[in-house]
Order: structure tokens, then C-alpha cells, then sequence
């Protein structure tokens, strides 16, 4: 790449620049230079900053910096990713799609696309088509330990789990400090009663990666099943201040609290979530589902509303989950919503 000119010393001292800012100078070079190497290098930061911020729920930000990279170029595959990527964060698994596969016809050789595109089919009960994006990723990369992790987890909701266990243990045996396949693992054992192996494999992972909040989501879920209420609230409790986008930790703190019959505590976590991030689209259905059990009307309808619209499969859940017997019984906009009259 050839050296970017300046025009002489600044006198006055400045701040470097941060790595968020970087990606907004090497953006403002390319727009002003039309250079294929600043482009390029321009193109790439932005991708980068994007999925930071995904991952840590500056959605807006993230949009931003997609619509930059589509300026530069409109047929780049790294933008469509990101804006699938993006959907899935909104749990928008319709514009995910889309926006994936035109990531992969544009550039079939892009693994993070087929990977996240596994996700997407995972989340709209696929599981056979999320293996095979799986195996589409892994041919690509074979030496990336979360693919084998995202192929397991496909196998698991096709409920395979020999072959889940497999990529896991596969995972678990080439990269054993990687504390991911044995956190995902402990869910197979998981559906397999198999509470103490779970708990076990909990802990691996989180000696592992002491700071990774979802490791304690997760250990808080083999606490719970072994019916350990105190664990599993403390382990929420520590997800909540390790996460960078929290809302996860509370919705899973109010699930618990939910089974526990301590309805009004879990609808205030409910509420943590969805003020931590508005468009948290789990955190809606489950309010709902308390709001059932705690036989109040509330903003049941709304919610239920909310969540089907962002993702269609809950028509199916909220038409059958037992948490909302109450409410298909006795709010007659519930019946209507899923179909039924009035």
C-alpha cells in the first residue's frame, strides 16, 4: 500500500487516534482519494468495528459503518455479512437470510457468512441446512475451533447428539484451552440429565476464561438443574457485570426466577433487559409468559406482539407454551392474536 502524503508537522499536539476513530480516517482517505488500496484497507477496518459493535449492541453504530462500507462499495460481501449479522442481532432471521446468502453469492469463499448463516437456520429450526453451512465454514477454515463448536450445536437441535458430541470432543481435543466446546458440550449433557457432567464441563470453561460472563449464563443453567436457585442467581448476578450488552443475564435471572414461582423479582429482571436494550426480543415473550402465570393482563398482547413480529416462530411457542394457558384462556386479543376469535 503507498504511504498516505501529509502536508507537514501539526504544531500543536494531539491525542493518537483511537481504533474506533482509525476506521473513520482510513474511511474518509478512501471516499476522498478513490484509492483500491485505501479502499481496501478502509473496507476492512469497518468490518471489523461493525462486528465489535454487534457484539456489543451499538447496533446504530454498526449500521452506520455497514452503510459506509456499501458506499465505498456496493457489491462488497463483507457489508452483507455484516448487515446479516446485523439482522441477527435483531432477530430478523428473514433479513439475516437474505442478507447472507447475497454475502456468499458474491463471495462463496467467506466463512464468517456461512457460519452465521448456520445460526439463522438453527433459530428457524433447520438444523439440517445449519450443518451444512457448518461444513461449508469448516472447508473453508478447518482450523477454527468455533466452527466445530457451531456444527455441534446444529447437530444438538437436530437432537443428534453423537454426532454433536463428536465436533465437541474434537474441539475439546485439539484446542483444549479454548474454553468454548466445553461450554457448549455441558448442553448435551445437560439433555442428557447428565447435571454433574454439565457442571463440570462449566467450570473447565470458565478456568479457561475467567472474565467471559456467557460462561456463567451457562453454569447458572447446570445450577438450576440441579436445582441450586442460589448458584444459579449468583452466576446471573456475575454475567451481568462481566457482559457488555447485560440484557441476556437479566432475562435469564428472571427465567429462573419465573420457575421458581417468584414472579414479581422476575418481572423486574424482565424489565433490566428490555431498558438495557429495547430490542432484546426474548425478554418480551418470557414477560409475557410471567405476566400469565401471575394471571395480569399487562402488556401481554403487546409483548406477544412484539416478539412475533420479530421472530415468527413464536407464534407457534406462544400457541402451545403452558406459561401462556392463562392468557390464551381468558384474553380474548391473546386468541385473536394466534388466530383464533374472540
Amino acid at each position: 500500500m503507498r504511504p498516505i502524503a501529509t502536508v507537514g508537522p501539526d504544531p500543536t499536539p494531539a491525542k493518537a487516534p483511537t481504533r474506533e476513530h482509525v476506521a473513520d480516517t482510513w474511511a474518509r482517505l478512501a471516499t476522498a482519494t478513490k484509492d483500491p488500496d485505501l479502499t481496501r484497507e478502509a473496507l476492512r477496518r469497518l468490518y471489523e468495528r461493525a462486528g465489535q459493535r454487534i457484539k456489543r449492541r451499538e447496533l446504530d453504530g454498526a449500521r452506520d459503518d455497514l452503510r459506509r462500507m456499501l458506499e465505498l462499495d456496493a457489491d462488497s460481501a463483507e457489508a452483507s455479512a455484516g448487515l446479516g449479522a446485523l439482522a441477527l442481532a435483531q432477530s430478523d432471521l428473514d433479513g439475516a437470510l437474505a442478507a447472507l446468502d447475497r454475502a456468499i453469492a458474491l463471495k462463496p469463499t467467506l466463512a464468517e457468512a456461512h457460519r452465521d448463516r448456520s445460526v439463522v437456520l438453527i433459530a428457524g429450526m433447520d438444523p439440517a441446512g445449519a450443518v451444512a453451512a457448518c461444513s461449508a465454514a469448516l472447508a473453508l477454515e478447518p482450523d477454527d475451533h468455533q466452527l466445530y463448536v457451531h456444527r455441534a450445536m446444529a447437530w444438538l437441535a437436530g437432537s443428534d447428539f453423537s454426532r454433536a458430541l463428536i465436533d465437541f470432543d474434537t474441539a475439546i481435543r485439539r484446542w483444549p484451552d479454548e474454553p468454548a466446546a466445553y461450554l457448549a458440550k455441558s448442553t448435551v449433557l445437560l439433555a442428557r440429565q447428565d447435571t454433574q457432567g454439565a457442571l463440570d464441563m462449566c467450570e473447565a470453561g470458565i478456568a479457561r476464561q475467567p472474565e467471559n460472563g456467557a460462561a456463567y449464563l451457562q453454569r447458572a443453567t447446570a445450577h438450576a438443574a440441579r436445582a441450586d436457585l442460589d448458584g444459579a442467581l449468583a452466576d446471573c448476578d456475575t454475567a451481568i457485570l462481566l457482559l457488555e450488552a447485560p440484557s441476556a443475564g437479566h432475562a435469564q435471572k428472571g427465567l429462573f426466577l419465573a420457575a421458581a414461582g417468584l414472579l414479581d423479582e422476575a418481572l423486574a429482571e424482565y424489565q433490566r433487559a428490555i431498558d438495557a436494550d429495547p430490542a432484546f426480543v426474548p425478554a418480551y415473550f418470557s414477560r409475557a409468559c410471567a405476566l400469565s402465570l401471575a394471571e395480569i393482563e399487562g402488556t401481554i398482547v403487546a409483548d406477544l406482539e412484539r416478539a412475533m413480529a420479530a421472530v415468527p416462530q413464536y407464534r407457534h411457542l406462544a400457541a402451545i407454551a403452558p406459561e401462556l394457558g392463562w392468557a390464551r384462556e381468558h384474553v380474548p386479543a391473546v386468541r385473536h392474536l394466534l388466530g383464533g376469535t374472540d
